[in-house]
């Protein structure tokens, strides 16, 4: 697959456990969690295995996977900042995962392809410092879970963080709904109108998934998303984990839903891998085993959507909402 202008991935996570290497935190509780027993076991890792030699095998694998997806020019990989006190001040207590800024910088460096994108809890005491200083070193837009990271998005306090935000021009990617890999602070601060203070401010907001997961009333949490995105023409969805079995139908709800194509960027969620035989029943059993051969997941992600009938655009839509550069590497 060729498309006319460069296909970029700007949803991937980059994640660790080594606290005094690469300043990441995984609580315990993170620690016993089905995701980071995948990550492990997706490593041929323990619980047992030294943090410093897990945060290794975990780059080495995403550098491996990154430069063998000939489909994907560049890939935007992702921070995750703390829960923070009123004071400003980190709160290692109730933060369950944080992967610093600065790591996922020097992590970019590994590869061409890579890209660096930033997390700032508006909450922190240095946030507007912080966000000019990723801005400056090349991040090109700010992770946020604010239902994990303890924070309401419409806080009439962060009014001055917006503001830096929409001046620089740098779009935020924030979940909304139950997050499913790490462990909610505060659900309602996940709920999609907390994120009407970004979008007021001039901010471009991309929710990912599609929307929030939600086994039963999907169509009325579909519908609502429809209903900001028609609101809100800065709102923005990307199609990272609808290759999974439990986001299938609302992939689905994406594909028939045209007026909405023109604001779906693509993302793949690694290290989350797609799941091929879950859409056996449209694309053929054949096709399906063929796409789940394909030795990068970031290459498997894109065959499973093109086999499925995703518009190409998706894959180079970044282009016109992140800063990506797009000249020789």
């Amino acid at each position: 697959m060729a498309p006319s202008r460069p296909a970029v991935d700007a949803h991937a996570h980059l994640v660790g456990l080594d606290r005094e290497g690469s300043g990441c935190i995984a609580s315990p509780a993170m620690r016993k969690r089905i995701s980071t027993r995948f990550v492990l076991g997706l490593l041929g890792a323990k619980a047992s295995t030294p943090a410093r030699d897990v945060d290794r095998r975990y780059v080495d694998h995403l550098v491996a996977q990154v430069e063998s997806a000939p489909s994907i020019y560049r890939v935007v990989l992702l921070a995750l900042d703390g829960v923070y006190r009123e004071d400003g001040h980190l709160d290692e207590g109730r933060t369950n995962l944080l992967v610093p800024n600065d790591y996922v910088f020097e992590i970019a460096k590994r590869s061409p392809k890579l890209v660096p994108a930033c997390s700032v809890n508006p909450l922190r005491r240095d946030a507007l410092a912080e966000l000019d200083r990723c801005a400056a070193r090349g991040a090109v837009l700010v992770k946020w879970i604010p239902s994990a990271q303890g924070f309401d998005p419409s806080d009439p306090r962060f009014a001055p963080f917006l503001a830096r935000l929409a001046a620089l021009g740098m779009p935020v990617l924030s979940h909304v709904g139950t997050e499913m890999a790490v462990a909610n602070v505060e659900l309602a601060y996940g709920a999609l109108e907390r994120l009407r203070g970004p979008l007021e401010a001039g901010v471009t907001v991309i929710v990912p998934h599609a929307g929030g997961l939600r086994l039963f009333k999907d169509g009325a949490e579909w519908d609502a998303l429809l209903a900001e995105m028609r609101r809100w023409p800065r709102l923005w969805i990307d199609d990272s984990a609808l290759g999974l079995i439990h986001r299938r139908r609302r992939l689905f709800r994406v594909l028939e839903t045209p007026e909405i194509h023109a604001r779906v960027i693509h993302g793949s969620d690694f290290p989350l891998p797609p799941q091929p035989l879950a859409f056996a029943d449209r694309i053929g059993i054949k096709k399906a085993r063929m796409i789940r051969k394909i030795p990068s997941a970031f290459e498997r992600d894109v065959a499973l959507k093109d086999a499925l009938g995703i518009p190409r655009e998706f894959l180079t839509r970044a282009n016109d909402v992140l800063r990506i550069r797009t000249g020789p590497a």
